[in-house]
């Protein structure tokens, strides 16, 4: 009989073979977990072909499951399965990540080229701005609300802020520059602003125009001065009392006087040297032309001096940097205009304690006033020219300015 063609026989055949099979998978089951369940504690792979599961045994030969910590790593482990658990982890609103050999990481990292930071506890920063350390270098970034770090632009409560390609936080200077445009629309049109923020680099100007300087030229009459005692032709003895009377009171004889002894008694003299020597350092709408009243020893060629507000805040800039006379005349110069006996304009909005170098001036309507505020978020340069609304624009421009930057500290 033909046994291969007889369906009977076919039939049977298949029943044994998936019988066979059945037996062997069940045989080969058994002796897997009797291997697997027979090891010490430690970890091990549920399958001989693959590394894709892997559960950690304990002593009780019983596998661990959710965060464990073992041999000073944190580890991860399904909980049904007790398989160890890579990559992204989401707990609720916590985010965990774990590397290919399943320990926790912590700390800033960079995973499918987005940053994220992780704290001490293994949770990922949302929704917040975080100073980090990288390279001996402190900046401030924001890790938005799925962990990744802000490189563009974020909205974070209503406020828009800008961030560079390495996640550094930037002042959105083209939002800075329209709130105080809104400021200033209450006030008479003849006001100008400049800013820099000294960290980053950004910077605006609202009517950046020349204006009478009022007493603030006499940053210009202080560099001018040490510039002659550095090159030998004055000595500090002799002129420090003016610079300080001058600088931090604001009196008219000392910059009158110190305009003589440029000249060597001559003022007008004195004034071409300073005006010299402002050109020299690339100054083009700046310019002295008469003394101060009241006040003695006033002097004047008919015409009036002049500056503008981006002019105030280069000045300042290279004295921040020391990158004008010496290192040690700059550190002067700060100190002096640390001690500016006026707080009416930018600094009557400052909070109690900030360092600010600045000079400030007024006369009839007009108020003018720039420096350098030394904040908890950075340094920058802030100067307020003014013809018409006293000290008010200064006031409520420096509350702007410090508070926004105060958010992104």
């Amino acid at each position: 009989m033909d046994y291969l063609s007889n369906p009977k026989y076919r039939i049977k055949k298949t029943w044994i073979i998936a019988l066979s099979g059945c037996l062997i998978a069940l045989l080969l089951f058994i002796l897997i977990n009797y291997i697997l369940w027979s090891v010490e504690k430690g970890f091990h792979r549920t399958s001989f072909l693959s590394n894709e599961h892997i559960v950690y045994l304990n002593d009780d030969k019983e596998a661990l499951r959710g965060f464990q910590t073992l041999e000073n790593e944190t580890y991860y482990f399904d909980k049904e399965t007790g398989y160890m658990h890579t990559g992204f982890l989401e707990e609720g609103d916590d985010l965990y990540y774990f590397d290919e050999e399943g320990k926790q990481k912590t700390g800033l990292q960079t995973i499918d080229n987005k940053t994220y930071y992780f704290k001490k506890d293994g949770t990922a920063v949302k929704k917040s701005f975080k100073e980090i350390k990288k390279e001996e270098k402190k900046r401030t970034v924001y890790f938005k609300k799925d962990g990744t770090m802000a490189t563009k632009s974020a909205k974070i409560n209503g406020v828009s802020y800008k961030f560079n390609k390495e996640g550094t936080l930037l002042p959105d200077t083209e939002q800075m520059k329209a709130s105080i445009e809104t400021i200033l629309e209450k006030y008479a049109p003849n006001n100008s602003v400049y800013f820099k923020d000294l960290k980053t680099g950004e910077t605006f100007s609202i009517n950046d125009t020349n204006m009478y300087p009022c007493s603030i030229i006499k940053m210009f009459v202080m560099a001018t001065v040490y510039d002659q005692i550095e090159q030998g032709n004055l000595k500090e003895e002799d002129c420090q009392i003016y610079l300080e009377a001058m600088m931090i009171h604001s009196d008219n004889t000392s910059y009158n006087h110190l305009l003589a002894l440029l000249g060597n008694g001559d003022p007008l003299k004195g004034k071409d040297l300073l005006n010299q020597y402002i050109q020299e350092l690339g100054f083009e709408h700046t310019a002295v032309h008469h003394g101060l009243i009241p006040g003695q020893g006033y002097f004047s060629d008919g015409k009036d001096n002049t500056t503008r507000p981006s002019e105030i805040a280069k000045l300042l800039e290279m004295i921040y940097n020391k990158k004008i006379i010496t290192e040690k005349y700059c550190d002067k110069m700060i100190k002096l205009m640390k001690k500016c006996a006026d707080d009416s304009g930018i600094a009557d909005s400052l909070p109690e304690g900030t360092d600010f170098a600045h000079k400030s001036g007024w006369a009839d309507a007009y108020y003018l006033d720039g420096g350098i505020v030394y904040s908890k978020y950075g340094d920058y340069i802030l100067v307020v020219f003014t013809d018409s609304s006293y000290q008010m624009p200064c006031r409520e421009i420096s509350t702007f300015v410090h508070d926004y930057l105060n958010i992104l500290s």
